[in-house]
């Protein structure tokens, strides 16, 4: 089963984005930390699980790239169209959890750490199936946060 770390929400949908990162278990068990138990498959698709949320019933949409989704921001409909934004990784090398080796965290000298965060935002047309995607910020070191982003501007 994928690793769930964010969802989207607006009044009538909840989206799952299903990224190809799965977890060990068994080596949390024997006291591995957190990052060594992640398993990446960078071979794997993203796919978006929409649901209505007023019964239940929910598509899939099959994105034609890999990528780690660590944070979900804006969630809007407008129409058929599903706009979400995402803090995202697209690099199975880089991922965000470099930040939470102690000896970075501790180090007053420490740099940047290689990431490459990305402030992802999808338009996913649920009539047609059809996934597009803008890249609206990128981070070569460190991470991006949360991507809370007014739609007005």
């Amino acid at each position: 089963m994928s690793y769930y770390h964010t969802f989207g929400h607006t009044d009538k949908y909840l989206l799952f984005p299903e990224f190809p990162v799965s977890f060990n278990m068994a080596g949390m068990l024997e006291g591995k930390c957190m990052e060594e138990n992640f398993i990446v498959d960078p071979k794997t698709n993203i796919i978006f699980h929409v649901m209505n949320i007023a019964d239940g019933t929910f598509k899939s949409f099959h994105a034609d790239h890999y990528g780690f989704i660590m944070h979900t921001g804006n969630t809007i409909v407008n129409g058929d169209i599903m706009t979400v934004d995402f803090e995202m990784y697209t690099d199975a090398d880089q991922l965000p959890f470099g930040s939470l080796d102690f000896s970075y965290v501790n180090n007053p000298n420490r740099k940047g750490l290689a990431m490459g965060a990305k402030y992802r935002r999808y338009q996913i047309n649920m009539a047609t199936g059809d996934i597009s995607f803008t890249d609206t910020l990128s981070y070569d070191t460190d991470n991006a946060g949360f991507p809370i982003i007014n739609p007005r501007w």
